[in-house]
């Protein structure tokens, strides 16, 4: 993986820290092999493969301008289109999705390394009535900001009691809604909700970790998505891990570093590098 810079084409930080971490979890050699379906009016597939493959080529520069898969991007969400500021999150979200959905079905998808599952089921207090596990995919994990990291995980795996209508009692009642992942994609991508719906942001810093460790997966920490000012005026920047450095890349600027500050981190990007029975 080569450490190049991606070009500010005007408030494009968002997309530029958001490709350097794809960039970082996302296996080359399979990405070469990926093109789009039918449905893909606008070949953005090709344009992101593109986009990377140029990122790790021998013949790249120092920087790469990611102007053309912008224009195709915004061609299929115009929601994009233009150069406000955006939110990093939301550019992951939709593009992921696009690309595990739109990738050609005759290849191996890649993309559903990003994919795990979660269930919730609810269980009756009066007559202890349970329904069917509901099972529903996820690419991103949005957790609370706190101060511990591991309670931000104990606030989404938990047990809430509920106002439900019990298909046996016929009545309403006080229930019981367990929310537990059934299983953890090879990449696991954490999104703080620092902002909140009345446009402020919370600066609390995240006191994260390292390694995660569930049942029996570990997970490294790989890449961080970061954001620093306000809601109205901010900028995203990155920090990755290649080989067995780190780097901070912001836009078409790439320094090898000692340590990642935490104070702005936004989206982890952590894989799985350790399974046992």
């Amino acid at each position: 993986m080569n450490t190049v810079g991606l070009d500010n084409i005007g408030n494009t930080c968002y997309l530029n820290a958001s490709i350097q971490s794809l960039n970082s979890i996302l296996d080359k050699k399979l990405l070469s092999k990926i093109s789009s379906d039918s449905k893909d009016k606008f070949g953005l597939v090709s344009s992101f493969r593109d986009l990377i493959l140029e990122m790790n080529s021998n013949n790249s520069s120092s920087t790469v301008c990611p102007r053309n898969f912008k224009e195709i991007f915004a061609k299929t969400f115009p929601e994009f289109k233009g150069f406000n500021q955006e939110d990093a999150h939301e550019f992951i979200l939709k593009l992921i999705d696009f690309l595990h959905t739109r990738t050609n079905p005759s290849e191996k998808n890649m993309f559903s390394s990003l994919y795990g599952t979660y269930y919730t089921r609810i269980e009756c207090n009066i007559c202890n009535y349970k329904t069917r596990k509901n099972k529903n995919l996820f690419s991103i994990i949005s957790l609370p900001v706190d101060t511990d990291f591991s309670s931000c995980f104990d606030e989404y795996i938990n047990t809430e009691v509920i106002d439900w209508k019990c298909s046996k009692c016929k009545r309403m009642v006080e229930a019981e809604k367990d929310t537990d992942f059934e299983k953890l994609p090879k990449v696991l991508i954490v999104h703080f909700k620092r902002f909140t719906s009345d446009l402020k942001k919370i600066n609390k810093t995240v006191n994260f970790t390292k390694y995660i460790k569930y049942e029996n997966l570990s997970f490294e920490l790989t890449s961080i998505i970061c954001h620093n000012g306000t809601c109205n005026y901010g900028h995203y920047y990155n920090y990755s891990k290649i080989g067995n450095d780190w780097f901070c890349l912001n836009d078409s600027s790439v320094k090898k570093i000692d340590s990642v500050s935490k104070s702005d981190a936004y989206i982890l990007f952590y894989k799985l590098v350790k399974k046992t029975k």
